[in-house]
């Protein structure tokens, strides 16, 4: 992309939360405190003086996009980073035309240089040998096999003991069992295991709601150990659920490619062992399909580059996707996109029972889901003895994910909205809905909403 079709709306949608978008933005706002401001084809710069001695060096660049910034934040892109894109995106005079000082231009050099050895390096490689990849599926396959005969007994140990005894002891169970699995090379098997251990005294009925993900947990072991017996497509699922993965090359080169206009329904991200991962939910205009894209980048990465693909939420755009083998098709890569982002409200949703139909028929086709996408319409939030829920014209309802959704209300006034989320079957108090974007048919920023404390 060029500093030409810069505009805040992709801008924004960098942002990482709500909080930095909200400094982000104010920091566009003080002109007065930025310095060597500037741009070129390739990249913008700037330098904000904050609290310390030394202005904060901000570069971006715009083929990645990437982006640097000398202050300490492991926020990426950090506040300052935003403001600059955010003021730049406004005003062409916030960032003049000019040549790169030196500090940008040796950042500049320094990619430009890395990129080429990469590609050096990915030309001169040696085609993997088929006999050593063979050799290394089949080590892994036993690891995996000896984990999962393990994982079994167990879940028996577990059962024959009862569960009274895992509400006072902690996560320990858990996240030893969880370790040994990472060990044999399950990681997805663990993950799902370390979910289970937020489960004890999270309400009255845990116990059945941990006996059931107990037994969610051993149907997978089964269906994995029976793999050969499976359909094609249910089969990768269930890999991919234990920690197989497939490469983003390999979806392009054999998935399922879709066109549409595909609309940014709203995105979610977490932490773990210094990695972000970010989920975007699409809902393609024409097909009527649901693609859900997962991203993964380290914190401190090479020049501060973050996530691949950005999304504006509330925007539709011209996209080619990639989809991943499944029995339902959901997860997805950017082949290619065409034009801009255009705002737009969302469409029209479904009531609370349309949304339990959706997840229904997802879960006929891969049982082992958690999340599903959600798109609920004529729906009003209330909150009744501390619980948020939002509910449909019916009367039926849908509880919320923790936190305070008073942004929420606010914007209702007391009226139906349409509200884009995410439903999690698997959440610690039991099934809950998180609200990503919502409107009352006019697209609508949420960012300020969310800072109040909910969580993305």
């Amino acid at each position: 992309m060029s500093a030409a079709l810069l505009t805040v709306e992709w801008t924004e949608g960098l942002a990482p939360d709500a909080a930095s978008l909200k400094n982000g933005r104010k920091l566009a706002g003080q002109a007065a405190k930025w310095s060597d401001r500037g741009r070129s084809d390739a990249a913008l710069w700037g330098a904000f003086r904050g609290s310390g001695k030394t202005p904060y060096q901000v570069r971006v660049d715009l083929a990645g996009p990437a982006w640097k910034c000398s202050c300490p934040s492991r926020k990426l892109p950090c506040k300052h980073t935003l403001g600059l894109l955010i003021g730049a995106a406004g005003s062409d005079a916030f960032c003049p035309a000019g040549e790169p000082p030196d500090w940008v231009a040796e950042w500049l050099s320094k990619r430009s240089s890395t990129a080429q050895a990469k590609a050096t390096k990915a030309a001169s490689s040696k085609p993997a040998d088929p006999a050593a990849q063979a050799k290394r599926r089949a080590a892994r396959e036993a690891k995996i096999a000896d984990g999962l005969d393990r994982l079994n007994l167990w879940l028996d140990d577990r059962l024959r003991q009862g569960l009274a005894e895992l509400e006072t002891s902690g996560p320990g169970p858990f996240e030893e069992q969880a370790a040994r699995l990472v060990d044999a090379q399950a990681p997805g098997l663990a993950a799902r295991l370390r979910a289970l251990s937020e489960i004890p005294g999270s309400g009255p009925d845990w116990p059945e709601r941990l006996l059931s993900g107990c037994a969610v947990l051993r149907l997978l072991v089964a269906a994995y150990q029976n793999q050969d017996a499976l359909p094609e497509e249910l089969r990768e699922d269930v890999r991919t659920l234990i920690g197989w993965s497939r490469t983003e090359r390999e979806t392009v080169d054999s998935g399922e490619r879709v066109n549409d206009a595909w609309l940014t329904l709203g995105t979610v991200e977490w932490e773990e062992d210094r990695v972000r991962g970010r989920r975007t939910w699409l809902k393609g205009v024409m097909t009527d399909r649901t693609a859900e894209v997962v991203q993964f980048a380290a914190y401190g990465g090479a020049g501060g580059q973050g996530f691949v693909e950005t999304f504006v939420e509330g925007c539709v755009q011209a996209m080619e996707l990639a989809f991943h083998p499944s029995a339902a098709p959901r997860r997805a890569v950017v082949v290619g996109r065409e034009a801009e982002p255009v705002p737009v409200p969302l469409p029209p949703g479904a009531g609370v029972a349309g949304l339990l139909n959706d997840v229904a028929d997802e879960l006929a086709a891969c049982p082992f889901r958690t999340t599903f996408s959600g798109l609920l319409g004529g729906v009003t939030p209330l909150v009744d003895d501390g619980a948020w829920w939002l509910r449909d014209e019916s009367g039926a309802g849908v509880r919320l994910t923790r936190g305070e959704w008073w942004g929420l209300l606010a914007e209702s006034g007391g009226r139906p909205l349409t509200v884009a989320g995410e439903y999690v079957t698997d959440a610690p108090g039991g099934p809950r809905f998180r609200p990503l974007r919502w409107d009352a048919g006019v697209p609508a920023p949420q960012a300020d909403a969310l800072a109040s404390g909910a969580p993305r």
